[in-house]
């Protein structure tokens, strides 16, 4: 809406909607001085909180950083966008620039979450077959119980999966992926991966009820018999 038409609704509006026009052009000018398009990286203060200004890329990533605290923390259906944008400092209507609804950025933090997953499991791999792979790589799955908002995301996708058809969906596709890639880079059977993979679910339910011997006395079925007190 530009400043013509604005003027022009206002001349013809109720109190009611002269407020609303007044509060859509707030919004604009907010957005554009904290997020502008161009990128710079200048600071804002509002006597609150200090909006710092990144590359699109880092703005990105650090809405996603908040989404999955959020989302983690209330699920999908009860996170709301209001509070990941007071969690970055942004703007609300600045997330929406960056993806069209609040189910778009719970897919991406999805996508976030197992992304990670998967350079964490072949950095761990590398160089490695077997079950001397399937030891590194679920060493390094147990690391990841440690990430909070990471394991409270992947299990609010799990309970968002069995009502929602696009969460389904992308969970199966991730999760397909997942067990692709531990075959690949483990070269064992089907059989051996299945239970790499059902290990380190039931040590991330462990964890998330935060049941800390269990997850030491289950550690081996991940990891292989362990080192030896010396």
């Amino acid at each position: 809406m530009n400043a013509l038409q604005g003027l022009g609704e206002v001349f013809h509006a109720t109190p009611e909607r002269m407020v609303a026009v007044w509060a859509e052009h707030q919004i604009e000018r907010l957005t554009r001085e904290l997020v502008p398009d161009g990128g710079a990286d200048a600071t804002v203060t509002d006597g609150r909180r200090t909006f710092a200004r990144g590359s699109a890329d880092e703005r990105r990533a650090a809405v996603l950083r908040a989404a999955c605290a959020e989302f983690g923390a209330n699920g999908l259906d009860g996170a709301s966008t209001e509070a990941i944008a007071r969690r970055v400092g942004v703007p609300e209507p600045y997330l929406f620039r960056l993806f069209p609804t609040r189910k778009a950025i719970f897919l991406a933090c999805v996508n976030q979450c197992f992304d990670h997953m998967q350079r964490v499991l072949a950095e761990a791999a590398q160089g490695r077959t077997g079950e001397e792979a399937l030891t590194e790589m679920g060493r390094a799955c147990q690391a990841l119980l440690d990430d909070k908002p990471m394991l409270w995301m992947q299990l609010q996708m799990w309970a968002a999966a069995c009502g929602d058809e696009d969460v389904r969906d992308l969970a199966r596709e991730r999760v397909s992926g997942v067990w692709r890639q531990v075959g690949h880079l483990s070269e064992v059977d089907d059989r051996r991966v299945m239970q790499f993979l059902a290990a380190g679910m039931l040590l991330g339910a462990m964890s998330a009820v935060d049941l800390p011997q269990i997850r030491e006395q289950l550690g081996e079925a991940l990891t292989g018999p362990a080192e030896p007190a010396t």
